[in-house]
């Protein structure tokens, strides 16, 4: 994956910490970050995504660009 396009970067563009989301998404720091490296796309997954979304994330250029 481009490092321009990962999901950290779009968590940087938001200007929030792991830890602000994490409690705005009752999720865990370890399944949060496990999602945003590429580790976990589960539920977790979508909840951020949905999350990212609702704050104009761009899906179609993610996964546009998206490599395993």
């Amino acid at each position: 994956m481009n490092p321009d396009n990962s999901l950290k970067k779009y968590r940087e563009r938001l200007g929030k910490s792991q830890k602000e989301i994490c409690k705005e998404l009752n999720m865990s720091q370890a399944t949060f970050s496990k999602v945003e490296n590429g580790l976990a796309h589960g539920d977790a997954f979508i909840k951020y995504i949905k999350y990212l979304v609702e704050h104009d994330f761009d899906m179609n250029y993610y996964f546009r660009n998206w490599k395993e």
